[in-house]
């Protein structure tokens, strides 16, 4: 599992930003100190990694916004990961986000610019069967060894659909 910080309080929060659930943009309510310059009230806060997610500095700490909003909205600490629902992580409307398992948030992926045969989860192996797998808890689970591409696929999407409920994500092909 993955260990996040321990966030600011919710006070803290809902005296320094403003956040705006359906455009995702949070806001500055109030300098963090006197000579802050570079912060501007009402202006929009946070930074782009290079992944896209966007982070929040307070009192030189370093935050995921979606992690703070997620605190902002329900004055809690999320239990583990905040995942985003189409798979944008600069979207962060409140309609976008749900708390998620690492298990849940890794169902809910894009399929790899590497992929050449446009599912996820199955590949060809040198005999020409195809391999079902899939990832739970960091680990890889082969679901099983098949003769066509469409088998394999039949049986990934099953297990999907059954470990990860509203979690599995269609790729972008249509195709788990």
């Amino acid at each position: 599992m993955i260990k996040h910080k321990l966030l600011p309080s919710n006070e803290i929060l809902h005296e320094y930003f403003d956040y705006n659930p359906e455009t995702g943009k949070v806001t500055w309510k109030k300098r963090t100190h006197p000579n802050a310059k570079r912060i501007k009230i009402g202006g929009e806060t946070g930074s782009p990694s290079t992944y896209g997610y966007l982070y929040i500095h307070i009192f030189g700490v370093s935050y995921m916004a979606h992690r703070l909003i997620w605190k902002w909205m329900t004055g809690k600490e999320p239990w583990d990961e905040i995942d985003h629902i189409d798979c944008n992580v600069s979207n962060n409307t409140w309609v976008n986000l749900r708390e998620a398992t690492s298990t849940q948030n890794s169902q809910n992926i894009r399929i790899k610019a590497t992929n050449t045969h446009g599912n996820k989860g199955i590949t060809q192996l040198p005999s020409g069967s195809w391999r079902a797998m899939i990832g739970i808890n960091y680990k890889r689970i082969s679901i099983g060894v098949y003769k066509t591409k469409e088998e394999a696929l039949k049986a990934r999407i099953e297990y999907a659909e059954k470990v990860g409920k509203e979690f599995a994500r269609e790729g972008d092909s249509a195709k788990y």
